[in-house]
């Protein structure tokens, strides 16, 4: 059983567990420290730190402390059998190459599966006023973003109404979509298609992963961040990354990696968590802030003089 292989930080993200890293409340290089969920502990606030290379924990302040199988019983109230099945299941393990063999079998063995099958029956190539007028209103180019992302259009009446349908690739095959509502008041403005009825979910996927290169990428938010940053830029599907995502990242040798989330103070802690999360990569990773809004609300010429910073190219 390899205790060092386990995610602490993308478990904490999967369960919502409140978390700090270096640099808040005080805690360590090396460290993330929680509240302690040991009931004899009579102030919890940020005392118990799990070194992210020994995975041992010690609450500084009751005193309690061991690996992190016993951490993880007490979090789950569970026994040693559930604690190592968790421990299993974020281990590092080569995700990625596993998803791929299992979407070029279904394909080969179902050769009926589609993008016309897959995405919503309603869901047509042609864009009507509204739908080609978001787009324009948010400073992309129509004729281009719908040929090159694949994107449908869905009309005024069913369970996708007012949407932009986006395709979702994995391996160069679509396995899944979201959806973009095009008015404000339509909420979710994502609302992203049941894993039940997708090939792989889509939180099992970074969204244009199939379209960067080898040794860089830059890290966002949503679907719009990447259709304004262009190539070489990933989506995550909002700030909580979960441990697939991380492995799928981890299937790559990158030499950069670029993170670049949205404005806002819990997206910017987000940013930072998940830099320090890939740090076991051993490569160059920035945490990109930006003053005001999203990637997706940048202009073009500012889109264009970032790529050339970090060496994206036009």
């Amino acid at each position: 059983m390899q205790i060092e292989n386990f995610d602490v930080i993308s478990y904490f993200e999967d369960k919502q567990y409140d978390y700090h890293t270096a640099g808040e409340k005080n805690v360590t290089n090396g460290w993330v420290n929680i509240e302690c969920p040991f009931p004899n502990c009579y102030d919890p606030s940020w005392h118990c730190g799990i070194n992210l290379e020994s995975l041992l924990f010690n609450c500084y302040n009751c005193g309690n402390k061991g690996n992190i199988l016993s951490l993880i019983q007490e979090i789950e109230k569970c026994g040693f059998g559930k604690a190592k099945s968790i421990l299993k299941l974020y281990s590092n393990t080569d995700f990625y190459r596993s998803k791929q063999l299992e979407v070029r079998s279904l394909y080969k063995m179902n050769r009926d599966i589609s993008i016309h099958n897959i995405l919503p029956k309603q869901a047509c190539d042609n864009f009507d006023k509204k739908h080609l007028n978001y787009l324009k209103n948010r400073g992309f180019n129509p004729v281009q973003l719908i040929s090159k992302y694949k994107l449908k259009m869905y009309g005024s009446i069913g369970k996708w109404k007012f949407r932009i349908i986006i395709p979702v690739f994995f391996n160069r095959q679509i396995v899944t979509f979201t959806s973009r509502s095009i008015i404000d008041s339509i909420e979710p403005k994502y609302k992203h298609q049941f894993d039940n009825k997708s090939i792989i979910p889509i939180k099992d996927t970074l969204y244009n992963f199939d379209n960067i290169p080898r040794d860089k990428v830059i890290i966002t938010e949503g679907v719009t961040d990447v259709w304004k940053l262009g190539n070489g830029a990933i989506a995550t599907y909002g700030y909580n990354v979960g441990k697939n995502q991380i492995d799928i990242l981890k299937s790559r040798n990158f030499k950069d990696i670029f993170i670049i989330f949205d404005s806002e103070d819990k997206a910017k802690k987000r940013a930072i968590s998940l830099a320090n999360n890939l740090g076991s990569f051993h490569c160059n990773i920035e945490q990109i802030d930006l003053s005001c809004g999203d990637p997706g609300d940048m202009d073009f010429d500012s889109v264009l003089k970032l790529r050339k910073e970090l060496n994206f190219g036009s």
